[in-house]
């Protein structure tokens, strides 16, 4: 019965990703009593997502104690990119002594911990279906349900944020939390929609303002980065259904005849068709968050996902069921762009030129370099976990508070906040695990099986989508929902190559 719930808790979890259902705990200001001086930054929040994470640690805490199953060995084949990661949370609690604000500090560092202790979860209890083991108590929860639970949620967000795009304003979710949306509303991200043709580098003329989606996300461009990492899962799911529908029916037309052969046919173009309105539904709820950064970063992702298809000598029984997937989402990006061209073309083309959101980045990264590099302290241990905003508000008095928001790169982030050693045992876990993944996905002589290595290779692509979101944006280190994204895709891969490499 406990198992159960755990494993229903775990879906649960996996859903509820996108909601910021939240309450407020502390913070320098209230948003309830002074909402003029807030700043998110700075604010520490106990999220439902919260509740339910500490639920499925403790059953799994309770479970293994109970059960005796506690034992290291699962790790031991992703014991080096363990070995940074215990490094980089190390010099994250270090740099709690460079904290200002030292109860956010330990707010950050606590939520940092339950993120690592629930990537730790997911790589020894997911099971990939690799071995068969009843008796292994490790691998309790399939890939496959949780990877479709979370497209059904992807199907959720696309259906709001449709909504929120047609009627140009919020739905009143406020049991989800979501964002006030209006047209002129502060804050609220638009675009400039031109009602004449535009091309590169062109004046805006006459425009009106339409504003962006964000389902229940505080920010459309986190919205783009559900949707995108929602599109390349469906992409494997795509092409290992219809591996294993080809490989099904050549068994069932030797063992039962034609018939069943023709039923098996009917079920798998049941299940393309709802896997290509899935596609159609997540990708137009990608396009609606107009976020120029994702799109970008999405397209070298998926041409990375069929050329590592086309270029594994491994993955070669996957290529025609590649290529048809491919074609398919060809036709559904092209019917997309054909209904959404003026808004496209207008923020793709005309608004990327007047906008200042890329200059905001180069100050937000300056400011995050002279956070680190100010003095010795701070370049050994930071300003302190979580700190960087409130340092950026002391060295940098007199800004609008909206203009106050942390560096819009991960990587710049983590070495402002913890320090250069923090940063760098912190890029060497990312490079160690992407890099025993690609090893894996390159050679594999012990990978008989052409699914295992597209499923390493669906979850490298993802990773590296996400890492390269790093480079231009900072929700997967400060906001709840995209740090939940990270350390769940992380986890995937490290549980893929943990149970791959335990046989």
């Amino acid at each position: 019965m406990l198992l159960k719930t755990e494993k229903f808790l775990f879906f649960v979890l996996i859903f509820c990703i996108p909601f910021q259902t939240r309450s407020f705990l502390f913070g320098p200001h209230s948003p309830i009593t002074e909402p003029d001086k807030f700043v998110e930054w700075n604010s520490a929040f106990f999220y439902l997502t919260d509740l339910i994470l500490i639920s499925v640690l403790g059953l799994a805490l309770f479970r293994l104690i109970s059960c005796g199953k506690y034992t290291l060995n699962p790790l031991k084949p992703i014991k080096w990119p363990l070995i940074f990661l215990s490094v980089f949370v190390a010099f994250a609690g270090f740099s709690l002594s460079n904290a200002e604000l030292l109860d956010y500090g330990v707010y950050r560092f606590l939520k940092l911990l339950s993120f690592v202790l629930f990537f730790l979860y997911i790589a020894t209890t997911v099971s990939f279906g690799f071995k068969k083991d009843k008796k292994n108590n490790y691998r309790k929860i399939s890939f496959k349900w949780a990877a479709g639970i979370f497209l059904a949620s992807g199907v959720f967000q696309a259906v709001i944020s449709l909504l929120q795009f047609a009627r140009q304003e919020s739905l009143g979710l406020t049991k989800l939390h979501e964002s006030p949306l209006k047209i002129g509303m502060r804050e609220v991200a638009q675009i400039k929609v031109v009602l004449e043709p535009v091309s590169f580098l062109k004046p805006l003329g006459e425009y009106i303002g339409m504003i962006r989606a964000y389902g229940t996300f505080p920010s459309p461009n986190i919205l783009a980065g559900f949707f995108g990492l929602c599109i390349l899962l469906l992409l494997y799911i795509l092409i290992s259904e219809r591996i294993s529908s080809n490989e099904t029916q050549t068994k069932q037309s030797v063992s039962y005849g034609k018939k069943v052969k023709w039923i098996s046919r009917k079920l798998q173009e049941y299940r393309n068709l709802a896997g290509v309105a899935v596609m159609f539904a997540v990708s137009q709820g990608f396009i609606l968050a107009f976020s120029r950064g994702a799109s970008f970063f999405l397209c070298v992702s998926v041409g990375l996902f069929f050329t590592g298809i086309l270029v594994f000598k491994r993955l070669k029984n996957s290529r025609s069921a590649a290529i048809k997937s491919c074609a398919a989402v060809f036709v559904i990006w092209v019917i997309i762009f054909s209904l959404n061209f003026p808004e496209i073309s207008s923020r793709f083309m005309a608004s990327s030129v007047s906008e200042d959101s890329i200059e905001e980045r180069a100050v937000y990264n300056r400011a995050g370099i002279e956070a680190v590099s100010r003095e010795a302290k701070s370049v050994i241990l930071g300003v302190g976990l979580g700190n960087f905003v409130n340092d950026y508000m002391l060295n940098s008095a007199g800004l609008k508070l909206h203009l106050y928001q942390p560096v819009h790169n991960v990587y710049l982030l983590v070495a402002s906040e913890i320090g250069i050693i923090g940063v760098f045992a912190f890029v060497l876990f990312l490079i160690s695990l992407i890099w025993k993944g690609l090893m894996g996905a390159i050679n594999g002589e012990k990978y008989n099986d052409n699914g295992r290595i597209l499923i390493i290779h669906a979850l490298l692509v993802s990773v590296f989508f996400m890492c390269l979101i790093g480079l231009y944006d900072h929700y997967f280190w400060t906001i709840q929902q995209g740090a939940l994204m990270f350390w769940v895709f992380f986890g995937f891969l490290a549980g893929t190559l943990r149970e791959s490499q335990s046989e």
